[in-house]
């Protein structure tokens, strides 16, 4: 089957999704489909005896899934937004009596899909080497590894990131480590270790720049959950206010004066 077909299948499938997909999008979906590998086929070396055995699974819906589906694909005929669809169909479903959701039920019953499944061992010692699809290689774990010219330039490299949430340093000399970790911008850094953290329930820890707000664990963990308020009372209020219409520059410039005598830093001039 060509890369052609393939994808046409593949965009008839996703018309029965129930949100809306721009026909502009097909071209471009499929250059990067092409770029990712999805269509590589990965070749394994299969042995002459391998077995083949089928099994039937039945998978019975429930009727909130024949409900589901049936609203779902009236509103898309409706023009409703996509993302308001689901909530809608939430909705409804709590108005129906419990009679109504019984015919649902009723409905499932009688559609249950079949789905049959194919298993095909392979050989234990595969003669050739195996492909693997753009996919499997982007889903595999990795973990990149920059060499760098000194602590300086990792620094740099680490903190050259949107995000910040933790850190790890690893070092013989302690005190140069926890001197590194004190400049990484991330919200919480362990020194020869890299989760350790996670056990100090007592010790806040949030993420930095993108990698989120606030924090968990300690007072700060608890503090998120309240409301703050400041409540300011003046006892003996004067008639007018000190800094009101009409404004004159003799008493701004006093106000000024006072204001940097009680709260300014360096020199009081």
């Amino acid at each position: 089957m060509s890369t052609e077909t393939k994808f046409e299948n593949f965009w008839a499938a996703l018309e029965q999704c129930p949100y809306d997909l721009p026909v502009e999008i097909k071209p471009h979906l499929l250059i990067a489909l092409k770029g990712a590998g999805f269509f590589d086929t990965p070749t394994v070396a299969v042995t002459s005896n391998a077995v083949v055995t089928t099994s039937t699974k039945t998978k019975k819906l429930s009727g909130y899934n024949v409900f589901m589906k049936e609203k779902m694909a009236m509103f898309k005929a409706e023009n409703v937004p996509s993302g308001e669809r689901m909530s809608k169909v939430g909705a409804l479903w709590k108005t129906l009596s419990d009679e109504e959701k019984a015919i649902w039920k009723g409905k499932a019953d009688s559609t249950a899909p079949v789905v049959t499944i194919t298993t095909a061992p392979v050989s234990s010692t595969p003669k050739g080497p195996k492909k693997l699809s753009g996919y499997q290689l982007y889903v595999k774990e990795t973990m990149p590894i920059v060499k760098v010219k000194d602590a300086e330039e990792a620094i740099r490299l680490a903190n050259d990131s949107p995000y910040g949430l933790g850190a790890s340093v690893f070092t013989k000399d302690i005190k140069r480590g926890q001197a590194i970790a004190q400049r990484i911008q991330a919200g919480a850094v362990c020194v020869n270790d890299a989760a350790v953290n996670y056990l100090a329930l007592e010790l806040p820890m949030g993420g930095w720049k993108e990698s989120g707000l606030g924090s968990r664990h300690g007072k700060n963990g608890i503090r998120k959950y309240t409301r703050s308020q400041s409540l300011l009372v003046t006892r003996l209020a004067p008639k007018k206010d000190l800094h009101m219409f009409p404004y004159k520059a003799r008493t701004t410039n006093m106000l000024l004066k006072g204001i940097k005598l009680l709260y300014g830093r360096g020199k009081r001039d």
